[in-house]
């Protein structure tokens, strides 16, 4: 019996091993220790342990910067009539349920509406002030008719809507649900539940505050 001294091993991969060889039997054999092609050894067998290398720092993954599952959305900006359109797309959804979703050909809204605790808001711009209707679409099927809603415009307004069941989610109607007077510069618009008495609180596709001339 003889021993080989501490090395690398050559069929190991790339690896960083050291090896502790013992010679079982002189003659032709193969090398076990993870080789593909077999090869001529005075050895029958290699025996490997893996030992850390003293000095040697481990190689640690880059850091990854974590996904905004919230982008910030635009700034809504009034028309040159004076009118501002919030659109489903351009609402920030705060809550677990409610998301964006498109249906068929139609424009996108905001559906799966079915915690009572979500709310969607709008950042937006007015460059002339003064007083607004406020047209709101939406869909409301039978299963959550007695629904109602809140639109909150900034921190001091906002209008109660009771929301009108239709045919199905797909049966999207517009109405004129109040109005208000808001001064020029930014403002956030909120729409909160308030009663969820079915499955869900709408879908809703936009607001539009139109200046009353």
């Amino acid at each position: 019996m003889g021993w080989w001294g501490d090395g690398e091993c050559e069929c190991a991969g790339n690896a960083r091993q050291q090896r502790v060889a013992l010679q079982l039997t002189v003659g032709d054999g193969y090398c076990v220790c993870g080789g593909t092609n077999p090869m001529r050894y005075l050895s029958l067998m290699c025996v490997l342990m893996t030992i850390p290398v003293m000095g040697a720092e481990p190689v640690k993954p880059a850091a990854k910067a974590p996904l905004d599952p919230r982008p910030e959305k635009p700034v809504v900006k009034q028309g040159e009539d004076r009118t501002l359109t919030l659109l489903a797309v351009d609402a920030t959804v705060n809550g677990a349920k409610a998301k964006l979703e498109k249906k068929g050909e139609n424009p996108m809204n905001i559906g799966y509406w079915t915690n009572d605790q979500d709310t969607v808001t709008w950042r937006a711009t007015l460059t002339a002030g003064g007083k607004f209707d406020v047209d709101l679409e939406y869909s409301l099927a039978p299963n959550s008719k007695g629904a109602e809603i809140a639109i909150e415009f900034g921190k001091g307004q906002k209008v109660a809507v009771p929301l009108e069941a239709g045919k199905s989610f797909l049966d999207f109607r517009t109405a004129t649900v109040g109005q208000v007077e808001l001064p020029a510069g930014e403002l956030t618009v909120t729409v909160r539940p308030v009663k969820k008495p079915g499955l869900a609180v709408m879908d809703l596709r936009q607001i539009v505050l139109k200046p009353v001339k």
